[in-house]
């Protein structure tokens, strides 16, 4: 009966300490996205500040032209690179929670095995063809898992790729 109290009471303690993780992550990744943000406000504020007094310094609508066509590049760049910068942020969140349910997954199999084999141990002569046909499904759930959990890296990786890649530039009009 301790033996079930003790294991109940570790499953709950890495449960609290996996959920402090977990909030951990939100929170840096919150902070993260923030900072982030905070950083393109001020640095839209600065552009439209600086634009603002340029169009007023603008003397004619030649002049005013030039100014709208010299806004368009340096904004696709700022999206494009905040766009970046926030792919950046979530993968590396994504990546952190990753690691912790990959880690719990792994104590959950280990606990499901070792439980499996003390129950082939203690049970009655002819139930070992049921232990056998439960070992057998765990392990088919935990190479569906792999295959699930590798099929996903390939996806962020993929996705990954082809976010930071750079796209060709524009011929300019002569």
């Amino acid at each position: 009966m301790s033996n079930v109290l003790e294991q109940m009471t570790a499953a709950n303690k890495e449960t609290v300490a996996t959920t402090m993780a977990l909030a951990g992550i939100a929170a840096t990744t919150a902070e993260k996205v923030m900072d982030l943000n905070i950083g393109v406000i001020k640095t839209a504020i600065a552009a439209a500040t600086e634009n603002g007094k340029a169009i007023a310094d603008a003397k004619d609508a030649q002049a005013f032209s030039a100014i709208q066509t010299q806004w368009a590049q340096p904004s696709l760049e700022s999206i494009t690179a905040y766009m970046k910068d926030s792919y950046d942020i979530l993968t590396e969140s994504q990546a952190d929670v990753t690691k912790i349910v990959e880690a719990r997954m792994a104590d959950a199999n280990q606990a499901i095995v070792s439980t499996l084999d003390q129950a082939e141990k203690s049970a009655p002569a002819g139930s070992d063809v049921a232990v056998a046909a439960m070992k057998s499904a765990v392990a088919a759930a935990n190479q569906a898992y792999d295959a699930f959990a590798k099929a996903g890296k390939q996806v962020q990786e993929v996705s990954g790729a082809a976010a930071t890649a750079k796209a060709p530039a524009k011929k300019k009009a002569a």
